[in-house]
């Protein structure tokens, strides 16, 4: 059986690490690689060809959003899946402004 290969990006190494060991569970899911950043994202998925990139959108050095693109526009063959972590404002408590204008 082939392997759906998954790319994994966060800048969060918990998270990856979540992702990458849950992810293992099923048989048919092979994750190829790990990033911190947009720039690293873009970088590994020319490299290699994922079927997945599992992205978070807000990271330093670039994006997810902007990794996005550039991922399309250079790999057509892979498929794209984001998210985005709850930041919080600290003095509030309440969601961020990002977040705010995320969910409106």
């Amino acid at each position: 059986m082939d392997h759906i290969r998954v790319l994994v990006v966060d800048d969060h190494t918990v998270v990856r690490e979540s992702v990458r060991m849950f992810l293992r569970t099923e048989p048919c899911l092979e994750v190829v690689g790990e990033a911190e950043s947009g720039q690293d994202a873009v970088r590994q998925a020319k490299s290699l060809k994922p079927d997945v990139v599992l992205m978070d959108l807000l990271m330093p050095e670039g994006s997810g959003v902007e990794a996005i693109a550039e991922i399309k526009r250079c790999s057509q063959a892979s498929r794209l899946s984001s998210s985005r972590g709850l930041r919080m404002d600290r003095e509030s408590g309440q969601p961020s402004r990002l977040e705010q204008m995320a969910t409106c």
